[in-house]
């Protein structure tokens, strides 16, 4: 489970990114479990804070860790790991960081059990071709302003203009492995307000809760 944008700083973000209001626990640790009780289930932490002190790396170095972390755990893990199916599931931009750690993983052989054995995406309100009009930049620089803080000038902030060149490329060189996935898309369809900031997209959720909606 891949968190998306961190715009206020939130240190448990990866986590809270996946736990509902009223709960303590991140949901695919409390619900998947009764359904499939021999998952290892994971949940991925990075960086994405765009305000000041925030992450300066790139897309492609957190999809480097994805791909490093996910590896690690399943080389300690019992059994012949590498028949054991991965499904991703993303979370805004968390789903470009899946993306991007897929097109690293087909092209360097290091990864390869990784890329052989992922089967399904599942992403939640996932910028495919950059933000909507560009309502996620304007919802981060809007809550920065109001923390008091500067925006970062970083690579994540640039994937989320509308139409950027990273998920151009992205989707482009995506699309030539994309059928080798079962793919499942979530998408908002309730308005997403922030600090003055609306725009209605297209789940019954707002942007930040995609990933909450109907589990509860």
């Amino acid at each position: 489970f891949v968190h998306g944008l961190n715009p206020s700083g939130r240190l448990n973000h990866a986590y809270q990114t996946w736990t509902h209001a009223e709960n303590t626990i991140p949901w695919p640790y409390e619900l998947l479990p009764e359904d499939f009780p021999q998952a290892r289930i994971s949940i991925f932490g990075y960086n994405s804070s765009v305000t000041r002190g925030g992450s300066q790396a790139r897309i492609s170095d957190h999809a480097t860790n994805l791909l490093d972390e996910l590896q690690w755990k399943r080389e300690r893990g019992d059994g012949d790991h590498n028949r054991i199916p991965i499904i991703f599931f993303g979370h805004s931009l968390g789903g470009l960081v899946i993306k991007e750690a897929l097109l690293i993983a087909k092209e360097n052989t290091r990864y390869s059990p990784t890329w052989a054995a992922a089967f399904g995406l599942v992403f939640f309100g996932t910028p495919h071709r950059g933000g909507n009009n560009g309502v996620l930049e304007e919802v981060v620089a809007r809550v920065a302003k109001f923390l008091a803080q500067d925006t970062t000038d970083n690579d994540l902030l640039t994937c989320l203009k509308p139409n950027s060149l990273f998920t151009e490329r992205s989707g482009q060189r995506f699309s030539l492995q994309q059928e080798k996935y079962e793919v499942l898309t979530f998408f908002e369809t309730k308005e997403t307000s922030f600090f003055g900031v609306s725009k209605v997209l297209k789940l019954q959720a707002q942007h930040c809760r995609t990933c909450l909606a109907n589990f509860y």
